[in-house]
């Protein structure tokens, strides 16, 4: 029986099967020759049958539970970037919401998200096409993925804008990561694409009271910080006010190359 529990273990269903029917025959033949009692061959073929049975049902079920994670994972990516879409970094902050109300049971306090919007981006689609227009929408994944790294996690939530869920609330970490990934991508050139720009609108879980609640003020700000003249970080002021607190903008020429294009 330790040999048909190998096969079937190591082995694809059909060359196991076969494998195991050549076993009962060679103990068939030695049963004949032996004079052995065929009872025990009967129950030998019968456990064989057993085993070959769950072999292949374990398969199938191991089989569909990997098709059903693998349709989960896709249902939360994003195709063309390989972050997670809409739908995935959702989930996450809820999630993270939950935790930062239960810190008593142990969360690990606030979050904060950052909506980023690649200015103009219209005009580079229109200029230079859409094959070029995706190329930057994979760049600029690439350079805040690169650039978050373990502080957190991004997403495209659609079009050209990326959230990012930071894992702090803390207003000098935020002003830091947001200045740093907002320079990242300004400065990430590469050849044969047009330079490109973001704006970016802040907002912790520590000024809403649901989720829904950050991502309007998160959106707020990234539209103030477009009406502001883009290419900048809008950050709410100390102590949460709804005053905008923008980071300084980048030089005009580079925002001016973008417009250009």
């Amino acid at each position: 029986m330790f040999l048909v529990i190998a096969a079937f273990s190591v082995l694809p269903v059909r060359p196991a099967l076969a494998y195991t029917v050549t076993l009962l025959a060679i103990f068939a033949g030695l049963s004949v020759v032996t004079g052995s009692d065929v009872v025990l061959l009967g129950q030998l073929a019968l456990a064989a049958l057993l085993i070959a049975h769950l072999s292949y049902f374990g398969r199938q079920v191991s089989a569909e539970r990997a098709r059903s994670d693998e349709q989960f994972r896709l249902s939360r990516t994003d195709v063309l970037t390989g972050l997670d879409n809409r739908r995935g970094m959702y989930e996450r902050i809820q999630r993270a919401f939950a935790r930062s109300l239960d810190e008593d049971g142990g969360g690990n306090g606030g979050f904060t998200v950052l909506l980023a919007d690649i200015d103009h981006f219209k005009r580079v689609n229109d200029t230079f096409g859409h094959d070029v227009g995706d190329q930057v929408l994979r760049r600029v994944a690439a350079v805040l993925q690169r650039q978050l790294g373990d502080q957190g996690s991004v997403a495209r939530w659609g079009g050209e804008e990326f959230l990012i869920l930071l894992h702090t609330s803390d207003p000098p970490v935020v002003r830091a990561v947001a200045g740093q990934v907002w320079h990242a991508v300004r400065t990430a050139a590469v050849a044969g694409l047009p330079p490109v720009t973001t704006s970016v609108g802040v907002a912790t879980s520590d000024e809403g009271v649901s989720v829904g609640d950050v991502l309007r003020i998160a959106d707020r700000r990234l539209y103030e910080a477009k009406g502001a003249g883009r290419d900048r970080v809008q950050l709410g002021a100390a102590g949460h006010s709804p005053a905008p607190a923008p980071l300084p903008p980048g030089p005009a020429s580079r925002t001016e190359q973008v417009e250009r294009a």
